[in-house]
């Protein structure tokens, strides 16, 4: 047995009434259009909407990097702000060092001149108190003298040469004239004897 196949478009209408068949075909016709409508439409309303938040997106994109480029600008102008501030601060604290560095130098050179006069003021004190042993010795030497203690006379005469350099200049007259007082009394007690 063979069997054969028909398309069914192809196939005669097995109704008699040639109207049936016409509304038949024309609702075939009219679904493949129908179909390609409404498959166009929803591509059409497909693309909208995508197109719609492409924009939408590129919209919230251009207001969050206008956000970014203001806060940007706004911390860009701050850290300008602060480094300025803090050269000022340098170059005023660099300015108080330098008058700092200065009074420093002024207060060593102070110094140096006031340990130089407490040195000078220390060998003119320690000549000073020469000077007064020299001549309290001389009148230690004049009393003995005028006490006629020879002996002790002549330690202080031995104690005082050894020290004439440290004697004023009218210290060492007056201990000339003494020496020549001891002398002479030397020489009187010995020609006494």
């Amino acid at each position: 047995m063979s069997f054969k196949l028909k398309r069914r478009d192809s196939m005669e209408p097995n109704e008699p009434n040639s109207v049936q068949t016409e509304n038949q075909t024309d609702k075939r016709q009219q679904k493949p259009y129908s179909v390609t409508v409404y498959i166009c439409l929803l591509f059409a309303v497909v693309i909208i909407v995508v197109l719609m938040s492409y924009f939408i997106q590129q919209r919230n994109n251009s207001r969050a990097l206008l956000s970014l480029r203001e806060q940007h600008d706004k911390v860009t102008s701050q850290a300008f702000e602060n480094i300025e501030k803090l050269q000022e601060k340098n170059m005023e604290l660099l300015n108080e060092n330098d008058e700092l560095n200065k009074k420093i130098d002024d207060l060593e050179a102070r110094i140096t001149e006031l340990e130089n006069a407490a040195e000078a003021a220390a060998d003119e004190n320690k000549s000073m108190k020469d000077e007064i042993k020299a001549v309290e010795q001389l009148l230690a030497l004049k009393s003995a003298m005028a006490a006629g203690d020879t002996e002790k006379a002549k330690q202080l005469i031995e104690e005082i040469t050894k020290e004439t350099g440290s004697l004023p200049y009218n210290g060492k007259e007056l201990f000339n004239e003494l020496k020549a007082e001891y002398d002479e009394l030397i020489n009187s007690q010995g020609n006494e004897e």
